[in-house]
């Protein structure tokens, strides 16, 4: 059994004129525990009761409050990644049909179909891209190791698959992009060209190497042969004069 002291925080609580209030309880520790805490107070030059202190402003500021969704140093978790894997490793997967904000469904609609976000082909997968990071945030928020330990699997299987699949996924877009620019090329249409190529450099910054480099290139390509047209038609225009 060991005793906790717990004084209020001068800088959080109003004083009363004279000492601030205290309050001394008692609860049970293990063994384990016990020396952990002793040592580290003994090699901060602290007490234990502070050392005890501090643990519970750690958990209340960052369990209770919710105000941070940050996760501990090492966490193999990126909340920059993208996971839209539907299947366990086994094949194995859980149909869920919700029901959103017509408004709200129109711009996922939008988006998708904007392409800004490679990794989100369909509206499933920016669903399930949220499903993931926002449970493995709650996990974290509510300190439940099982839930955590189930979102962090389905995380890494995510991501293997991911691996394997961008390099299709990538080579597609590739070849998607260059067929819409060689249509809008043969057609003529320069305006449209380059409002299209000026649209895809926006898209190729979220592509990893070395598929940005290659689709940077076609996008290039094909800026060169806009600024070649415009001088063709520049010199044609100087000599009607």
């Amino acid at each position: 059994m060991t005793r906790l002291e717990a004084v209020p925080d001068p800088d959080s609580t109003p004083q009363r004129r004279g000492k601030p209030s205290t309050t001394v309880t008692s609860f049970r520790i293990s063994t384990h525990w016990f020396d952990k805490v002793k040592a580290e107070a003994e090699r901060n030059n602290t007490s234990a009761s502070q050392i005890y202190h501090r643990a519970l402003a750690e958990y209340f500021g960052q369990k209770i409050s919710n105000e941070s969704w940050e996760v501990d140093e090492g966490d193999f978790y990126d909340p920059n990644e993208f996971y839209t894997a539907s299947q366990d490793k086994k094949g194995h997967s859980f149909h869920a049909r919700v029901n959103l904000p017509k408004p709200l469904g129109g711009a996922m609609g939008a988006l998708i179909q904007s392409q800004a976000i490679p990794q989100y082909r369909t509206v499933e997968d920016l669903m399930r891209d949220a499903t993931y990071h926002r449970v493995k945030q709650i996990a974290r928020a509510l300190d439940d190791g099982e839930l955590e330990a189930q979102v962090d699997m389905a995380m890494l299987h995510a991501q293997e698959l991911q691996i394997t699949e961008t390099a299709q996924h990538a080579d597609e877009l590739i070849d998607s992009m260059q067929t819409n620019a060689a249509m809008y090329w043969q057609r003529g249409d320069m305006r449209a060209l380059k409002k299209y190529l000026a649209e895809r450099r926006q898209v190729a910054d979220s592509l990893v190497e070395p598929y940005r480099t290659d689709y940077l290139a076609v996008i290039k390509t094909y800026e060169g042969r806009l600024v070649k047209e415009e001088k063709r038609k520049a010199k044609g225009s100087r000599k009607k004069k």
